[in-house]
């Protein structure tokens, strides 16, 4: 028995579901596990998915707002975000989604990438601005209920100047944040 691998009730509906919008949100933690809604491999075994657990670290006054009159907590909803662990270029055309986040992680400066000695729980802690959208289920015990899931990942923008918060000088070739489209 694994005493440390999550489970749900197949009762989604005691979590708040955030409105389609863009959250800032942070990893919290990187995992491989089982996909069990894969066909098991020739042994028996399932495939391993990546598995990401980000929770809203921050929320726009707007957000805030919304959250409010739904008389709901959002800044401390989690959603998990699932790849499989392939890093190469798919048969349609263009990468994996898989080497297209880690790319683009390593393009906006969060991570380094060995692919030899690749760790999922480096991840851990990465913050960005993800796209949400909430949907209907369509597997498993909360098919029909409505859930959230990330459809896009962008870097965490730098703070506003004005505002009495420390910044990091930016270094030439700095990123800036790009919005996200839905």
């Amino acid at each position: 028995m694994n005493l440390t691998e999550r489970t749900s009730n197949g009762n989604s509906q005691d979590r708040a579901i955030l409105p389609t919008d863009s959250y800032r949100m942070k990893c919290l933690e990187s995992k491989l596990e089982d996909d069990t809604f894969a066909t098991p491999n020739k042994d028996g075994s399932l495939p391993k998915k990546i598995a990401l657990t980000f929770e809203v670290t921050t929320l726009t006054e707007e957000q805030q707002e919304a959250a409010s009159e739904a008389d709901e907590e959002w800044d401390t909803v989690r959603i998990w975000h699932r790849f499989n662990p392939y890093y190469g270029d798919v048969r349609a055309g263009g990468p994996s989604k898989f080497k297209e986040f880690l790319d683009n992680l390593v393009s906006w400066g969060l991570i380094t990438l060995d692919l030899e000695s690749f760790d999922p729980g480096c991840l851990a802690g990465i913050e960005l601005k993800c796209s949400v959208i909430a949907y209907t289920k369509t597997m498993g015990v909360n098919t029909g209920q409505i859930g959230n899931k990330i459809v896009g990942f962008a870097p965490v923008r730098a703070s506003k100047k004005g505002k009495n918060t420390p910044q990091q000088a930016a270094a030439s070739g700095a990123v800036v944040e790009e919005e996200l489209p839905f």
